[in-house]
């Protein structure tokens, strides 16, 4: 049997030592990489590093290199995927890994270094007090960069997104940087996430009833690689964000 992009093969957890202290697993950083991956042993070793609650996992979306054996370190956990499936599989296997293996909420940050793993527990601090399930990072200092119509997308996304639920949506909602909790990971796990799922998982979250909150961040410049959000790229997103809320519409008005 061939094994989906889906189900990768991922060490069993909780670990033996878990096992034995009766303790769950804290907090699961994910790590999605795309041809950027020279970080991945650096920020594996940083996040492990800012707690001993979190545990890394570096997807390895299809490279054309793979990340290095052993770049998780020795607490982290890391996959490659056979071809470059998008973002919203890879928040999938993200989602189901830390689903199964009990984690309390899974964060995600980008490969390139334009987060700063010192904000991971600003982002999981509503999580933890128990006033959110959904935490995203407004980027504070973020200009659309690059072609006019990268730029003109975004503005028209947050604006559809806020319309669409009510004032709700975040001013950022096409942020890499986020938290969420396990009844925002069962919850959005069961919609088909796109390549660049992030305006569509927030959306779902506020029109779902989640509680969700945003902290403001500083996006710092980044470090490797180049953003894989080109022109083509940028229209597709464009069109399957309107049919995405076309399709929400409909479904609200069916319930």
């Amino acid at each position: 049997m061939t094994s989906h992009a889906r189900d990768p093969k991922l060490p069993s957890e909780p670990s033996a030592a878990e096992k034995i202290s009766g303790e769950a697993p804290g907090v699961l950083v994910f790590v999605p990489t795309f041809n950027d991956n020279a970080r991945a042993s650096e920020l594996a070793q940083e996040i492990s590093a800012e707690s001993p609650d979190y545990r890394s996992l570096v997807i390895d979306d299809g490279s054309a290199t793979s990340v290095q054996s052993g770049a998780a370190g020795d607490t982290g956990l890391q996959v490659r995927l056979p071809d470059n499936f998008g973002l919203g599989t890879v928040t999938h296997i993200a989602f189901d890994h830390a689903l199964s293996a009990g984690y309390s909420a899974v964060v995600r940050i980008d490969g390139d270094g334009q987060h700063r793993i010192s904000d991971i527990p600003r982002l999981l601090e509503p999580i933890q007090d128990g006033t959110a399930d959904l935490v995203v990072g407004t980027r504070t200092n973020h200009r659309a960069r690059g072609s006019v119509l990268r730029s003109a997308a975004k503005i028209y996304f947050s604006f559809l997104a806020r319309a669409i639920t009510r004032g709700r949506a975040p001013s950022d909602i096409n942020t890499g940087f986020f938290a969420a909790n396990r009844t925002a990971m069962a919850l959005l796990n069961q919609f088909t996430l796109e390549r660049y799922p992030e305006p569509q998982l927030i959306v779902i979250a506020c029109r779902e009833g989640l509680r969700v909150r945003q902290v403001d961040i500083e996006q710092q410049e980044r470090l490797q690689g180049r953003s894989t959000l080109g022109v083509v790229q940028a229209m597709r997103m464009f069109y399957r964000f309107n049919v995405f809320v076309i399709n929400e519409l409909i479904r609200g008005r069916r319930s």
